[in-house]
């Protein structure tokens, strides 16, 4: 029985990697999303552009975050996600005034 566990293991090895890899992107994308919303401030605003929002942006449709998940990584899920939609909202004002 093991050895049977053990070379479907080795069979979806590649997979298992490409799953772990992805959740440490994942984690780390909500994680400075998280860190940057929690140090803007009325008094200091700090939007994420360009590069920063495209990826945030292109994160979020696909992994389409939960405060449960979240909260492994990171409190602040609502915020972060509040930060994300107003640099979003900012971004599509500033093209407008183009």
């Amino acid at each position: 029985m093991v050895d049977i566990s053990h070379e479907s293991l080795i069979r979806q090895w590649d997979n298992l990697r490409s799953w772990v890899d992805q959740g440490a992107e994942n984690a780390g994308i909500y994680r400075r999303l998280a860190e940057t919303a929690g140090r803007h401030s009325d008094a200091e605003p700090r939007f994420y552009r360009d590069a920063e929002l495209q990826e945030a942006i292109a994160w979020q449709r696909r992994q389409r975050p939960t405060a449960a998940w979240a909260e492994r990584y990171r409190p602040g899920f609502q915020p972060a996600m509040n930060f994300l939609r107003e640099s979003r909202l900012i971004r599509i004002r500033e093209h407008r005034a183009r």
